[in-house]
Order: C-alpha cells, then sequence, then structure tokens
C-alpha cells in the first residue's frame, strides 16, 4: 500500500505494473536487479522509464525478411538502436523504415551510408545503415534517432557499427518527417535476405 508522510512518499516494490483501470495511468516502482525504478504505465498499457531511459524487449534478428520492431511508447524523443551479432544470408543491405500508428512509410527519408574507404549508398524509401553487406557478417553497433522538430515529427538518425568479417566499419545518416507519431520501426533489407543471427534492443526515453 502506497503511503504518504510529511517525509515523503513510500510505494511498494513490484514486478509489474497492476490490473489497469479504465481511463487512468498509474505510477509505480519496478524492481530490478541492485534497486528499483520508478514507473510511468499508460492506460494502453505502455510502461514508461520516468527516471529516464526505457529498454525493450529483445528483438531476435534471427528469422525472417523482417524484423518488426513495435511498441515504442507516445512521447519518446530519443532512441538507441542496439544490435549485436546481427546476419543475413546474402548481399542485400540493411534497411530501417519507421512508422505511425497508421503503419510504416515508404517515401521522403534522405538517408546516407558508407564505409570507412569512402564508398557510399543512399535512399529515399528507407533508412539506409550498411555498405557492402556479404552473407553471413556478424555486425554490432548502435543507431541513434532523435526527435529534432516536435510539430513536424522530424525525426534524424546518426551511427556506425561494425562488419567483424570483412573487417569494415559503416556509418549513416539521415532525416525523415513522419505524419504522425513514432510507434514503430521495420528491420528489413534490399534483397528480402533471411535474417539469421543476433538480436536488437532499443533505449528510449
Amino acid at each position: 500500500m502506497t503511503k504518504i508522510t510529511n517525509k515523503g512518499v513510500f510505494i511498494p516494490e513490484q514486478a509489474s505494473a497492476a490490473t489497469d483501470v479504465a481511463a487512468n495511468s498509474q505510477i509505480w516502482a519496478k524492481t530490478t536487479v541492485g534497486g528499483s525504478i520508478l514507473m510511468h504505465t499508460n492506460d494502453a498499457g505502455v510502461d514508461h522509464n520516468i527516471n529516464g531511459i526505457t529498454r525493450s524487449a529483445d528483438f531476435s534478428t534471427a528469422t525472417g525478411t523482417t524484423v518488426s520492431l513495435t511498441g515504442i511508447p507516445l512521447g519518446v524523443e530519443s532512441i538507441d538502436l542496439l544490435m549485436e551479432g546481427c546476419s543475413t544470408n546474402g548481399s542485400g543491405e540493411w534497411l530501417i523504415q519507421l512508422g505511425t500508428a497508421s503503419g510504416l512509410e515508404t517515401s521522403g527519408y534522405r538517408s546516407q551510408s558508407t564505409d570507412d574507404n569512402g564508398s557510399n549508398d543512399n535512399r529515399t524509401t528507407h533508412c539506409i545503415f550498411t555498405f557492402s553487406v556479404a552473407s553471413g557478417d556478424l555486425r554490432d553497433g548502435i543507431l541513434s534517432f532523435r526527435l529534432k522538430d516536435i510539430t513536424n515529427n522530424t525525426w534524424v538518425w546518426s551511427g556506425s557499427h561494425a562488419d567483424n568479417t570483412t573487417p569494415a566499419i559503416n556509418f549513416a545518416a539521415g532525416s525523415k518527417s513522419l505524419g504522425g507519431a513514432l510507434t514503430q520501426m521495420a528491420l528489413t533489407n534490399t534483397a528480402g535476405n533471411t535474417w539469421d543471427a543476433g538480436d536488437i534492443v532499443l533505449l528510449y526515453s
């Protein structure tokens, strides 16, 4: 039971939010390793870390031709995409599309990718973030997205990652204005290759 005194507010720690009450949000303390964090859960059941960064579940990149990155809470202005040991079975360049509640958006991207030799590629239909992919490449790195213009839902991004097979470093940057709030992303590639290793985590705030 939450207790309010003249010295503070005492909130019991728990593993997850309480049962939802229609048209209400809740603030609660989530038990974590080594302590607890203060959480807000909206009426749709989406959790947000009040203290700062919220970590998504792991998204596997070990199967399928498209990896759907969903569940991005409304109101976030910063998203870091962390990939570890990701790979496909072909040579298609790796792509990300951004989306709203209405679906993924397929145009209006300004997106460039390059390698450490200066060779580059670009796309207007996706965020491209690799150059010269080969089957079985294992790639690790970060792609950071920031909400630059709240009115126009304009996101900018940049990042780098290691191609541990070649070896090489790839860099990427770009921007995209959306028709609404960002709620989802989708990871694909230019050749429809199958993802066969690794995973991705999103950190958002």
